[in-house]
């Protein structure tokens, strides 16, 4: 069902000059999910049980006993391969998910970076409904997504790739958000930047919005880095929330990894691929 897209692309100064070598950096990638609880009571001490959401509309259920109850498992640890990466997205389990692999920088002969070559993958996942808390879900409402990147680079210093992927509900539970709090839900991001270095290093930031969680993979197995949504303040949950109907949260920085590309000398030079859609900054 899913599938990662190809991007290749030489700065103009370098179109007419084949690369002496290559820079491989390792592959990245971060999935969003909301923690399952049957209730926002069921879930282990949290600021969001003393929000005002956590009050019950119409004697029911709260605005987060809802947001819980539509959760999802918690993503696998590793995956060991892009395919079993996207095999488990077919689940359709998840809100958001985010991807670089097979990354080659093209170097000159003075070492310096003549243009990228990468694949990518920026989804929005779904929203899962259920009937009653301990049922199997029901149905999956895909969301809203919009997605993009930007690609810069400092002669002779270094390259980045900037990755980002903006995800809300579907129509359906959005409307639900509007018939109870009154406003539509803000967007939720997930964002990379991958950038390699003239000094052989590969540094890679990952940013987001505090709501949902975020977990990381480093060449297909789990990063050090994890955002927990469940141990943000009340301040952070109301960032989120009052960030505007349909207007993207605030982000900040989740994770970061240093690591060093692989240098490969003698490449084919691959065929230039722009796909339509995409805008290069």
């Amino acid at each position: 069902m899913f599938q990662f897209h190809s991007y290749s692309h030489r700065f103009a100064r370098f179109k007419e000059t084949r690369p002496a070598s290559y820079a491989k950096g390792p592959a990245f990638a971060c999935i969003a999910w909301i923690p399952f609880a049957k209730s926002v009571a069921a879930l282990p001490p949290c600021e969001y049980q003393k929000h005002e959401y956590a009050r019950k509309f119409l004697r029911t259920k709260s605005v987060f006993d809802l947001v819980f109850r539509s959760g999802n498992r918690t993503p696998a640890a590793k995956f060991g391969s892009r395919e079993k990466f996207l095999t488990s997205l077919d689940a359709k389990d998840f809100r958001g998910a985010l991807a670089i692999d097979n990354v080659s920088a093209a170097l000159s002969a003075e070492g310096e970076f003549m243009g990228v070559d990468f694949d990518y993958f920026a989804e929005a996942g779904f929203t899962p409904f259920r009937l009653q808390p301990e049922s199997k879900v029901s149905y999956f409402c895909p969301g809203a997504k919009d997605s993009n990147f930007a690609l810069s680079s400092v002669p002779n210093q270094d390259l980045t790739v900037e990755l980002w992927v903006c995800f809300k509900l579907g129509k359906f539970p959005d409307f639900l958000n509007y018939a109870m709090t009154g406003t539509k839900a803000p967007s939720a991001i997930l964002r990379i930047d991958y950038s390699l270095k003239s000094t052989q290093a590969v540094k890679i930031d990952v940013a987001g919005s505090d709501i949902p969680s975020q977990i990381h993979y480093r060449s297909w197995v789990e990063g050090t880095a994890y955002h927990n949504m469940l141990n943000i303040s009340t301040s952070e949950i109301d960032g989120f929330l009052n960030a505007g109907e349909c207007a993207n949260a605030p982000i900040s920085v989740k994770g970061h990894v240093e690591t060093s590309w692989l240098p490969v000398s003698n490449p084919e030079e691959p065929v230039e691929v722009q796909p339509s859609g995409v805008k290069l900054f």
